[in-house]
């Protein structure tokens, strides 16, 4: 039996989420760095973003090991400790799209305005 049938589908699930988290994560600070070096004030805080995601990321897939770990019964504060941390990563994740969305929208006005000139 392969990795992947060995597992149910809450536990892929939960491994397919926190691979996804884990690359937006990544990207997010990628694209923070490339705005900081492009002088863009936003950038620092966009990298944050990033660095958040993989540190609630971590913490998710702790709380998902010990929930595995334990009995059923113990298992479920564990379980919600880790959507916990698997919504502050999204909360994180919309906020930086926000900032970035200003950062778009700024330098396409200041393109219009170059334009009309």
């Amino acid at each position: 039996m392969s990795k992947l049938e060995s597992k149910d589908w809450r536990e892929q699930f939960i491994d397919d989420q926190q691979k996804i988290a884990g690359e937006c994560g990544k990207k997010l600070i990628e694209l923070g760095e490339r705005l900081q070096a492009e002088n863009e004030p936003g950038g620092k805080s966009i990298a944050e973003h990033g660095k958040k995601i993989l540190q609630h990321g971590k913490l998710e897939q702790e709380q998902t090991q010990q929930a595995l770990e334990q009995n059923q019964a113990n298992a479920y504060q564990s379980i919600e400790l880790a959507a916990r941390e698997r919504r502050k990563a999204t909360e994180e994740h919309v906020q930086a799209i926000e900032e970035y969305n200003e950062i778009l929208l700024k330098k396409i006005r200041a393109n219009q305005e170059e334009s009309k000139s």
